[in-house]
């Protein structure tokens, strides 16, 4: 991991302070989501979001129905 200085003001610090506290990690942790989701918007993370949404459980589902609706 390497380290970053950058500066920002107090209000946006506040807004991730209360951010980190309420999913109750780091404000590190909140800034390396929120980055890696502005740089890399369709990683990985994206293919969670197809978890469970398949009907049935996904028992014999064709994953084109699932992906790509009609």
């Amino acid at each position: 991991m390497r380290r970053f200085n950058f500066m920002i003001d107090a209000e946006l610090d506040e807004l991730l302070e209360r951010s980190a506290r309420r999913e109750g990690v780091s404000k590190g942790a909140v800034l390396r989501r929120l980055i890696r989701a502005h740089v890399d918007p369709h990683g990985n993370e994206a293919l969670l979001g197809l978890v469970g949404i398949a009907p049935d459980g996904g028992e014999h589902v064709h994953h084109d129905d699932v992906v790509y609706p009609r």
